[in-house]
């Protein structure tokens, strides 16, 4: 009886290892995502690259590998949320939902797409490891105040190219760790005075190429952390000196582009 026993406790064993060694949830890309891998200095990443597609935020998240790192969306469309559940005697709809989280998800790069449905507060949490997230060049009008509050890990946020007219701080009341902020390329015209209150730690600043007729003194002149300041193409004509960090002397590059600067 010996032999038998440590057999079965040897195939027992297995058979518990086994359902810890397959961790990745086994999923079928859709036509329109092509996996692959990046490589550098510190190894290779696994992506996963979607292009010329229609479909919903959750049925793409749905069909891609949760161990992916880096997920690119180009040129496509996103569309609504079918509903998996509508009553006929109330206005209760029920969405589908996103099946697992992304642990591994440091990048997403979201650039040209037709985006037909409002990123809300849950769009980003299933992947709250996320360090960076480009949204540029996809001709967003406006954003919930909500939709980054999942992505306390963010580093680097790229809003450029888009159609903003303007912004709200509580957009960035998460983003504690936020080093690099792109919003060039937009509509905005004016800054309020607390706009960037919440991102003390904020190095790299870009908000160039907009209509900016008027910068609150309070608005960039509180960020200690800036060494890197583009505000030039612009529609200022002047720009009070508190306007800008009292840190000047470390900054690394200031692009300006005023007519008078007031003391």
């Amino acid at each position: 009886m010996g032999p038998i026993i440590i057999f079965l406790l040897t195939l027992l064993i297995c058979c518990v290892n086994s359902r810890f060694v397959n961790t990745v949830e086994k999923v079928e890309l859709k036509k329109e995502c092509t996996p692959g891998s990046k490589c550098g200095d510190n190894g290779c990443s696994k992506f996963i690259f979607c292009k010329n597609f229609v479909m919903s935020w959750s049925d793409m998240l749905n069909h891609i590998p949760s161990d992916v790192a880096i997920l690119y969306i180009e040129n496509g469309t996103l569309v609504e949320e079918t509903p998996v559940y509508k009553s006929v005697l109330s206005d209760e709809v029920v969405l589908p939902q996103v099946k697992h989280t992304f642990p591994n998800i440091e990048e997403v790069h979201i650039s040209s797409v037709n985006i037909l449905v409002e990123f809300n507060e849950k769009t980003f949490c299933p992947l709250k490891n996320m360090k960076i997230l480009d949204v540029s060049n996809n001709s967003l009008n406006t954003l919930d105040t909500k939709v980054l509050h999942c992505l306390e890990n963010l580093k680097l946020l790229n809003l450029s190219r888009n159609n903003l007219q303007e912004l709200d701080k509580e957009l960035f009341e998460s983003l504690h760790n936020l080093k690099v902020l792109d919003l060039s390329f937009n509509k905005l015209q004016h800054l309020s005075h607390d706009i960037f209150e919440l991102l003390q730690g904020l190095e790299t600043l870009h908000i160039n190429d907009n209509e900016l007729g008027y910068v609150h003194p309070s608005s960039i002149g509180n960020l200690t952390a800036l060494h890197t300041l583009h505000l030039s193409s612009n529609d200022l004509v002047t720009l009070h000196e508190t306007t800008l960090p009292l840190n000047m002397s470390t900054f690394r590059v200031v692009q300006l582009q005023v007519i008078n600067c007031l003391t």
